[in-house]
C-alpha cells in the first residue's frame, strides 16, 4: 500500500520520469535457521483464548505480544534479489523504481512462496549491492541505528563508514 501511494504521489508531479513499481521476489534458503524459530510478529492481535483454535485451523504459530497474542513467522536472510536485472534495466531507462516493498516477497530456490518476512533494510542493502548502486539511504523515524537492538547490550551507532570489498 505504501508503494502504491508513493507511486501515485510521484507520478502526479510535473515532469516526473516514468514511475514503475516492481513486485520484488527475494530468494531465501528453505534451510535458514529462522524457519525453526519464527519470531517476526505479523497481523492483528488475538485474545489468548483464541490461540489453540487459530493454530489448529491455520497451522500458525502464535506468541505473546504484551497482553495479547500475534502470529509469528520466520525472518530469513535474503540471499538474492531475483528481479534485480529488471530493476536495473528500468533504472538505466530513466524510470523511478519502487521495489522491495516491505522487504519483498520471500521465495525459495524452486520458486515457491514462503510464509516469512524479510527485513526491509537487509533487502535494500542486498539490492543496492546487486545493482551496484552509488549509494543507499535508509530513512527512519528512530533516533539512531542500534547494534544489538532490544538486548541489554543495545547501543546507538552514531558514526559509520561504508564497507569496502
Amino acid at each position: 500500500m505504501i508503494g502504491y501511494m508513493l507511486a501515485q504521489s510521484l507520478s502526479a508531479q510535473p515532469q516526473m520520469p516514468p514511475v514503475t513499481t516492481v513486485l520484488t521476489r527475494i530468494e531465501v534458503s528453505p534451510d535458514d535457521p529462522a524457519f525453526l524459530q519464527p519470531e517476526k510478529f505479523i497481523g492483528p492481535v488475538y485474545q489468548p483464548e483464541e490461540q489453540e483454535a487459530l493454530e489448529a485451523a491455520y497451522g500458525w504459530q502464535m506468541k505473546r505480544d504484551g497482553k495479547y497474542l500475534r502470529r509469528v513467522v520466520a525472518s530469513p536472510q535474503p540471499r538474492k534479489i531475483l528481479d534485480s536485472e529488471a530493476i536495473e534495466l528500468l533504472l538505466k531507462e530513466g524510470h523511478v523504481v519502487i521495489c522491495s516493498g516491505g522487504g519483498g516477497v520471500p521465495v525459495t530456490e524452486d520458486g515457491a512462496g514462503s510464509e516469512a518476512v524479510i527485513d526491509k533494510d537487509l533487502a535494500a542493502a542486498l539490492l543496492a549491492e546487486q545493482i551496484n548502486a552509488d549509494g543507499l539511504v535508509i530513512l527512519t523515524d528512530a533516533d539512531a541505528v542500534y547494534e544489538n537492538w532490544g538486548t541489554p547490550q543495545q547501543r546507538a551507532i552514531r558514526h559509520a563508514t561504508p564497507r569496502m570489498s
